[in-house]
């Protein structure tokens, strides 16, 4: 099994709006492969990430199980309304099925991502996400499971099930407040 980053961007696809909605259908998303397609399988782990500006908390929003081999796939319509508006994805595209395991709430940061010293060779890093399916060593994984682990300002990891909404704070290891990653990258 293999690890991976999929990326998405907000000038094309609203990712944490799909999220929103993904436990509506069974936590599942189409998601496109544009590398590694021969590399890429099913049972691989999936950090799924969204880019973009600073104030839309770009960072790691979901971890995922893929669930199918790469393959010609075809959105579901309640996946395409958060396509951006004048962008749409073609509708069949080489891409797998991802089943979300963990919404992390609130995310974690990109900035702490791209501080891990474990990545900083990353394809992630070194093109500042610019891409959609990213390699990751064991290390560079575990590295990124240490983040989520972490406790972050605004809330902590839930699961993909849950549908509650609420968002719990999480006290820093030490009992003392600690700036929020997301407000200061």
């Amino acid at each position: 099994m293999a690890d991976w980053i999929f990326h998405s961007v907000a000038s094309t696809y609203d990712l944490p709006g799909a999220l929103k909605e993904a436990p509506e259908h069974d936590n599942v998303l189409g998601w496109r492969v544009t590398k590694y397609a021969a590399e890429i399988k099913a049972d691989d782990t999936v950090y799924v990430c969204f880019g973009g500006p600073r104030e839309i908390c770009p960072g790691l929003y979901a971890t995922a199980t893929i669930l199918t081999p790469p393959d010609t796939i075809e959105s579901k319509a309640w996946e395409r309304k958060y396509e951006a508006p004048g962008v749409p994805l073609p509708p069949h595209v080489l891409g797998v099925w991802l089943k979300i395991e963990q919404h992390l709430a609130p995310p974690v940061a990109r900035s702490d991502i791209y501080d891990l010293e474990e990545m900083k060779d990353s394809q992630f890093v070194k093109t500042h996400g610019n891409g959609t399916n990213f390699r990751l060593t064991p290390k560079q994984a575990s590295a990124i499971e240490g983040l989520i682990a972490k406790p972050r300002a605004l809330g902590d990891p839930t699961r993909a099930g849950s549908r509650s909404g609420s968002t719990r704070l999480a006290a820093a290891k030490s009992g003392r407040s600690q700036p929020d990653r997301l407000e200061h990258p």
